[in-house]
């Protein structure tokens, strides 16, 4: 390189040196003096050697110049071409006149087939008008300007939803140069700027509809308003394109019921059948997120295979991507809160982190709500309750008390305890209810166990009243808190007047059966509605039956009636029966030892209270005796009219009450 520029240094002297005779001859107008003195000739050697000198140096200085101006023109040169920026040269309209190597990158065509290409060809359509703006500001006005285009270059083969962030953007700053060589272009690929703000936008939104949420979380009370507010908040203020929460049911199907939603929805929630089930249509984000417990992400609904039962619906709304967020409380899910995006891939790892914490929040203040509604609901059941109580306790009719189960100390006693006791309520509360109940411990003691046995809920006491007299009392106890003490609720009923009663009942009873003994009576009761009979012990007797093998029907009670008269009897009772008439009857039956004997039974209705006949009661006795003597007279009658009539003897009757005569048949033959 040196011996190179040395040479062509040498070439240039002997150039240089024939230019300058040339211009010494004709700049000389006459022949030089060649006879001056030796001093004067080495004086002016000198100067031409010093002159000499000078020129070398000077031109040395210029070839070093042009050394370093050709070196710098070729840094130039590689800074113009490989700069991080792409510079362009346009035309008017907008043909490229040149462009350097970062710019044809930035194109992604070669440099070479760059120039006399319309730059516009490059940019998405919608984006023309910005650069006819732009070039109209440069070439007309001249005026430099800066606008944001997006290169069709940039955009992805499997975006088929388009959005900002699917092409690549570049920033253009024009202006003209002096000489008039198209206006001079800087193109600036801003396109991870351009990510960077829309993910900062994207949680910033995130973050704005979070605080909303919360604030609505705070605010509202009611769990439906809650659930539409928050699915409106991520639409308007989250920017997403559509939101539901849908809650599980834990029936056969495991359906998924949509409770709220807000975007644009058009009908897509009704075509999903969605189940949280491990099948077909469990499979989605929704279901997904439901039998896990965690978040799911679709992030290309156009890709996912798990997403074909829905695609068509959702690229007909423009939905790309979907997240689907678990709704639990106490570790168990409830249900999801689905959120809709236009753009694919719109749901990162923050965003998901973000967005999970916002639906814990949902979670939490659907259960909070709920919580909140059954405290409502149970403390105005303790009110309506403690109502009751107090509107029971202090009705004036049934006897009521509140004692301490640990001392028998009386606590409480309603107006009908004080009226009935003829005690007043604070002499009451001052008692124990030992004072009143007169049986002693051992006796109580004693009529517990019977309660116990009898399976009872109630103990009979004898209780001693104000003025000294006692009652017998049914007392009804049970256990109740008040104040999370422990105390004793009781029901006193007075049945001193119930015990004569019954004692005199029974007495009745007593005689009456007494009376069924002596003569031998059987009682029968028969339902009219459900045809159920009741027979007593001498009933079965009376019949020859044994009750311990039988149960009293109506076909058993035909089966032993004598043929001759059971088409009498059973047309007896129908008729009865039918017109709610007193039955007689009197007919035979056959006993298992083949003997047969006559029965009389009689029988009366008995009504309720709207005056319909309920039941028939009645008694059976045995009349065969009765019977038997019944035909032993008819035969003495025939004996004594034949021997009346043998004797011609005629008889005559009257009858002094009634004044009535009676002939016998001789008689009238004998007065012709």
């Amino acid at each position: 390189m040196a011996k190179q520029q040395q040479s062509k240094s040498s070439a240039t002297l002997a150039k240089l040196r024939a230019l300058a005779e040339e211009n010494l001859k004709v700049n000389q107008s006459s022949t030089p003096d060649y006879s001056s003195p030796p001093e004067e000739k080495l004086r002016i050697n000198h100067e031409l050697a010093v002159h000499q000198i000078e020129l070398e140096m000077q031109h040395d200085e210029l070839l070093q110049s042009r050394a370093e101006l050709e070196k710098s023109v070729g840094r130039y040169a590689e800074f113009y071409d490989f700069a991080p920026l792409g510079y362009l040269s346009l035309g008017r309209d907008s043909r490229i006149l040149d462009a350097n190597l970062t710019a044809s990158t930035m194109l992604g065509v070669a440099r070479s087939l760059l120039k006399g290409v319309h730059f516009k060809a490059y940019v998405v359509p919608e984006d023309y008008a910005v650069m006819d703006v732009l070039l109209e500001q440069v070439f007309t006005k001249r005026e430099p300007g800066c606008i944001e285009v997006r290169l069709l270059a940039g955009k992805t083969e499997t975006s088929q939803t388009e959005s900002a962030l699917s092409f690549r953007t570049l920033r253009i700053d024009a202006a003209m140069h002096n000489d008039d060589y198209g206006c001079r272009v800087i193109l600036s690929d801003i396109s991870e700027q351009k990510q960077t703000e829309y993910e900062f936008h994207r949680m910033t939104r995130a973050l704005r509809a979070i605080n909303e949420c919360n604030q609505s979380l705070l605010h509202i009370n009611d769990e439906k308003e809650l659930l539409e507010k928050i699915c409106g908040i991520m639409v308007d203020i989250g920017d997403y394109k559509m939101a539901w929460v849908g809650y599980i049911e834990h029936d056969t199907n495991k359906f998924i019921r949509p409770v709220a939603q807000a975007g644009l929805e058009e009908g897509y929630l009704k075509t999903m059948q969605l189940t949280w089930a491990d099948v077909g249509r469990g499979r989605g984000p929704a279901g997904k997120s439901i039998h896990t417990g965690q978040p799911a992400v679709n992030a290309n609904m156009l890709t996912d295979p798990d997403f074909e039962p829905w695609r068509k619906e959702a690229v007909a709304r423009s939905y790309a991507s979907v997240l689907s967020l678990p709704l639990k409380a106490e570790n168990e899910v409830f249900g999801c809160l689905c959120i809709y995006s236009s753009i694919p891939d719109a749901f990162d790892t923050d965003e998901t982190r973000l967005l999970s914490a916002l639906a814990d929040n949902l979670a939490y203040g659907v259960f909070m709500l709920r919580t909140r509604k059954a405290h409502e609901e149970a403390e105005e059941k303790l009110r309506e309750s403690e109502s009751r109580y107090r509107s029971l306790f202090q009705n004036q009719h049934t006897v009521m008390f509140i004692i301490d189960q640990q001392d028998g100390a009386i606590v409480d006693a309603n107006p009908a305890a004080t009226s009935y006791y003829g005690w007043t309520h604070e002499e009451l509360c001052r008692m124990n209810i030992k004072q009143i109940n007169q049986l002693t411990d051992k006796e109580i003691q004693v009529e517990m166990q019977r309660a116990s046995t009898e399976k009872r809920n109630y103990f009979l006491f004898r209780h001693r009243l104000a003025d000294g007299s006692l009652r017998d009392v049914e007392v009804y106890s049970g256990p109740i808190t008040i104040e999370q003490k422990s105390l004793l609720y009781s029901l006193i009923y007075d049945i001193t007047d119930r015990k004569r009663a019954e004692s005199q009942l029974l007495e009745n009873q007593k005689r009456f059966t007494q009376a069924l003994e002596a003569t031998h009576a059987g009682v029968w009761e028969w339902s009219l509605e459900t045809n159920n009979l009741i027979w007593s012990e001498e009933i079965w007797s009376q019949h020859g039956l044994d009750r311990s093998k039988e149960e009293p029907t109506f076909e058993l009670w035909e089966s032993i009636v004598h043929p001759d008269d059971r088409d009498m009897a059973i047309e007896a009772v129908t008729t009865a029966a039918a017109k709610h008439t007193e039955l007689t009857i009197e007919y035979r039956v056959f006993y298992t030892d083949g003997s047969v004997h006559w029965l009389m039974s009689r029988g009366k209705p008995l009504y309720d209270e709207q005056g319909n006949a309920e039941r028939y009661i009645g008694t059976v006795i045995n009349i065969t005796n009765q019977k038997q003597t019944e035909e032993k007279l008819i035969d003495y009658k025939k004996s004594f009219d034949l021997a009346l009539l043998g004797s011609k003897t005629g008889f005559w009757v009257r009858e002094l009450k009634t004044n009535e005569l009676f002939w016998s048949v001789t008689l009238w033959a004998l007065y012709g």
